[in-house]
């Protein structure tokens, strides 16, 4: 009787913990930024792409780069894929204007 459940309780933990221990992972991360002719000021930020446990939706977290990865980040809506992901950061963050036109 207590072989019977102990075998049923590991067989339940272990059809259990995939569930719990998935987890966002971390799909990309680096920095860019741009310089601003008309007020000569730089603007450098930090960003991670996370990932949701089946790769269909990802975050992009952006901080000012004297506040990474300590500082609270700027965050932004959930994108499809990585790529679209970081197109918005270069176009926002980075003022990529080549990547804001291939976005329209």
């Amino acid at each position: 009787m207590k072989t019977t459940l102990l075998t049923l309780l590991t067989l339940a933990s272990l059809l259990a913990f995939p569930r719990t221990a998935l987890a966002d992972f971390m799909a990309n991360s680096g920095s860019g930024g741009y310089y601003d002719k008309n007020t000569s000021q730089s603007y450098r930020y930090e960003y991670e792409v996370w990932a949701n446990n089946n790769n269909t939706a990802y975050t992009l977290k952006v901080w000012d780069s004297q506040n990474y990865p300590n500082g609270s980040p700027y965050r932004s809506s959930s994108f499809e894929s990585a790529r679209q992901a970081l197109d918005y950061f270069d176009c926002h963050y980075a003022q990529k204007q080549d990547i804001c036109r291939q976005m329209r």
